[in-house]
């Protein structure tokens, strides 16, 4: 497979992401690439820096919508409007460690629940930044770069395991953009739900959620 070209976020048009291995999801922005680490925003700046792109394995693979939808425990339609910094791979790392992977916390308000009872917001959260020195670059895992605030994003989620009211998405198939109109995703991975789905109008595919997930 082509390696991803590495490109600044402020390019990125139509994307769309979904989970890795015990990861958030997810959506985030972060300022200037030496912009500290405990820096919250409910802006839209991007980060300036150049992104460090993974191939990792996904903790779970689904095929139909139908599939994962029966495996997320809320299944929801939601806009990013914040963006917080989070945990370190490693508890207490400090900032001027030679590289550690940041987490990143996602405040998302609930325009649709479509399986479950979330609420009106709930916190996503997914591994965002590779932290070196003073230097922060976002993460792209499998060709998805983090989200920012006022994106649209349809999640399949599941709770964060040891955190309490977080949650986190079941697959990298299970964070899909909305783009006007349509469902997109940068996942760079042939096959699967999210190349299924990516380019169908949103409103076909809540449609078919609606469905899947009603009670009987």
């Amino acid at each position: 497979m082509t390696q991803p070209t590495l490109r600044s976020r402020r390019t990125r048009t139509m994307r769309a992401a979904s989970g890795t291995v015990s990861i958030i999801t997810l959506a985030l922005v972060m300022g200037a690439c030496s912009a500290p680490t405990n820096q919250s925003t409910d802006g839209g700046a991007g980060a300036s820096a150049e992104p460090v792109y993974l191939q990792v394995s996904d903790k779970a693979y689904y095929a139909t919508t139908d599939d994962m939808a029966a495996a997320a425990e809320i299944v929801v339609l939601g806009e990013v409007v914040r963006v917080e910094p989070g945990e370190t791979d490693a508890p207490g790392a400090p900032a001027g460690e030679d590289s550690f992977t940041q987490m990143a916390l996602y405040t998302v308000k609930v325009i649709e629940a479509l399986k479950g009872d979330p609420g009106n917001s709930i916190v996503v959260w997914r591994e965002g930044f590779e932290v070196s020195g003073k230097e922060v670059r976002p993460i792209a895992f499998q060709g998805i770069l983090p989200n920012e605030v006022g994106d649209q994003v349809l999640w399949f989620l599941e709770p964060a395991v040891g955190n309490p009211g977080v949650w986190e998405q079941v697959s990298l198939d299970g964070v899909l953009e909305v783009k006007d109109g349509l469902i997109f995703s940068e996942l760079d991975r042939d096959g699967g739900l999210a190349d299924q789905l990516r380019g169908k109008p949103v409103d076909e595919v809540l449609g078919t959620l609606r469905t899947l997930t009603r009670e009987p």
